[in-house]
């Protein structure tokens, strides 16, 4: 028999998590009798620390493989697109090593790719916050699965920033993501979000699934421990590189590799999670960018009253670079606050806690031109069929797919 489906694990450090997560899949492979259909990649960015008691137990198994990236990625989604090179069966599921899987998941996902045949899976995770000793479902749906006809539609009411970069939510055929990345290398513009804008590249034109019903968990970073990690990966130092400059590059490129306008890229649903409450905050991708730009400029302009954080600023040509694309997003208003802020920022004669101030009322005004942005954009969709829903508020969103049945088997007979 011919195996199915690869579980990538990009994996650093954490030897007790690696060996957890191991159990936990070969557990669950074991359950759906599927050791013939199911590989387990472990591909290591050379951690530090000694990896043996989680690796050695799986040695003997033909299904298990153990490797090192050719060279040093020190970064989660680049790594997974280097690891992609390991992967030979058709589909792959991405994990981290700290993620958690059900005992019934293996048999739940081949069920789904056998009756389906999508390009993209999307997983509804559980989220554990350790701090607070719970976990929570922060997005939920009205039917069983939710299948498009495009994974285009699927990004649009998902969006690129939140619920599709959660790695073990990811399951995709591994060819057309690799030859895409071999292609446009969008990692090259900025690492973190890379994937997805890779995925949607890659797979945009194939069916695709969500699936509500939770069969994977992960552990949420504290909000403090996140801008930290984000902060070493930052080129140059460059404080909210990732979700400013860096991503309105990867908005850019994408756009000029499929043809979709920047604008169209833009209007993309996403679910921010709030870290501390774990309930969700709807948003738009344009929205998004223009909220860290705005940081950006608070947190360079917070370091004159108080310059003791370490990272560099933004220059001319970069600020530029930002402001192009938040202009292609043609939502005016947005715009407009967007200049407004800027020019507050460079005004000479205010003084830097008239700017602070200034700079935050606009960060709130763009999260108000969200809310109202999102709940018009609610009116044009359909008005049957699947809604997502986010748990902690009950703000119901019609989606652009359909009612898929309890596997998807809709996606097969129209794909």
């Amino acid at each position: 028999m011919t195996a199915l489906l690869t579980v990538l694990v990009p994996n650093y450090n954490r030897p007790r998590e690696l060996g957890r997560l191991l159990a936990g899949v070969y557990g669950a492979i074991d359950h759906a009798a599927a050791d013939a259909r199911v590989k387990v990649v472990v591909v290591d960015d050379h951690s530090d620390e000694d990896l043996s008691a989680a690796i050695e137990p799986h040695q003997w198994r033909h299904n298990f493989s153990f490797s090192l990236q050719e060279r040093k990625c020190g970064n989660a989604e680049a790594a997974f697109l280097a690891a992609l090179d390991r992967v030979e069966t058709e589909y792959v599921w991405l994990l981290g090593n700290d993620d958690q899987v059900s005992v019934d998941s293996i048999n739940y996902v081949l069920r789904v790719l056998d009756s389906t045949g999508v390009g993209l899976v999307l997983l509804n995770p559980s989220i554990n916050k350790a701090s607070a000793n719970r976990g929570a479902i922060p997005i939920s749906a009205t039917t069983a699965s939710v299948a498009y006809e495009r994974a285009e539609d699927l990004f649009m009411d998902f969006g690129f920033v939140t619920s599709t970069t959660t790695f073990p939510c990811l399951i995709m055929k591994a060819a057309p993501v690799r030859m895409f990345h071999r292609r446009h290398r969008f990692v090259d513009h900025a690492t973190v979000y890379s994937h997805t804008f890779t995925m949607f590249g890659a797979l945009r034109d194939q069916p695709a699934l969500f699936l509500p019903t939770p069969v994977v968990s992960f552990t949420l970073n504290e909000r403090l421990d996140e801008q930290q990690k984000l902060q070493k990966q930052a080129p140059d130092g460059i404080a909210c590189y990732h979700q400013s400059l860096g991503l309105a590059r990867l908005i850019r490129t994408c756009s000029d590799s499929t043809g979709i306008t920047i604008a169209r890229l833009g209007s993309a649903f996403e679910d921010e999670v709030d870290k501390d409450r774990l309930g969700v905050v709807p948003t738009h991708l344009s929205h998004f960018l223009t909220f860290f730009f705005i940081e950006q400029l608070y947190l360079e302009q917070n370091n004159v009253l108080s310059p003791r954080q370490g990272f560099s600023y933004l220059g001319r040509a970069e600020i530029d670079e930002i402001v192009s694309v938040i202009q292609q997003f043609r939502a005016d208003e947005l715009w407009s606050l967007c200049a407004e802020a800027l020019e507050a920022y460079n005004w000479q004669h205010a003084t830097a806690g008239w700017k602070e101030r200034f700079l935050r009322a606009a960060q709130a005004r763009v999260h108000q031109l969200a809310s109202d942005k999102y709940q018009e954009a609610r009116k044009h969709l359909p008005a049957v069929g699947p809604k997502k829903v986010a748990t902690s508020s009950f703000l119901m969103t019609p989606l652009r797919g359909r009612d898929g049945g309890r596997y998807g088997q809709w996606v097969r007979t129209r794909a």
